[in-house]
């Protein structure tokens, strides 16, 4: 299968824990410079590498943050930071990324419980932003981020 025109391509290949890697990433022509995604004061996420000319969409950081399970907790709280408070009603499509990626934080996380954690996340969000669609502080977003991971017992 041709995944990239032929010749010379750059391909990083990123390890969790050199020697003993139980997560391997592996990118093709990804580029070589550095950006930072959005993160909460004091849990720093591992910069990701894009081409020179790319900006990344909202939608692509939201990704890029719930793109591993290192450091949960920094993860989580990023993404609720990202996410706007939710209207009330069904949950907003990004909250269903959330809760399939806390599933993914342990075998033990079923469905049910990770949906009712996602629920619960919504809650605290629209009880603390101002209006739907506000962002939510550093403070609040790490706070939530930490009851929610104790509630499903990763933390």
């Amino acid at each position: 299968m041709d995944l990239a025109e032929g010749g010379t391509q750059r391909i990083v290949v990123c390890v969790d824990d050199p020697g003993y890697a139980s997560r391997i990433n592996i990118g093709f022509d990804v580029g070589d410079e550095v950006a930072t995604l959005p993160a909460v004061a004091g849990h720093p996420l591992p910069p990701v590498l894009v081409s020179p000319e790319a900006e990344l969409t909202s939608a692509e950081e939201f990704g890029l943050i719930l793109d591993g399970h290192d450091a949960p907790l920094a993860r989580l709280a990023a993404a609720i930071k990202v996410l706007p408070v939710p209207g009330y009603g069904d949950l907003p499509p990004d909250m269903a990324k959330v809760i399939q990626w806390l599933r993914g934080l342990g075998g033990n996380v079923r469905y049910s419980d990770a949906q009712s954690c996602g629920e619960q996340i919504a809650d605290r969000m629209r009880a603390a932003g101002d209006y739907a669609g506000a962002p939510i502080a550093d403070q609040l977003a790490l706070e939530i981020a930490i009851d929610a991971l104790e509630r499903l017992g990763l933390r």
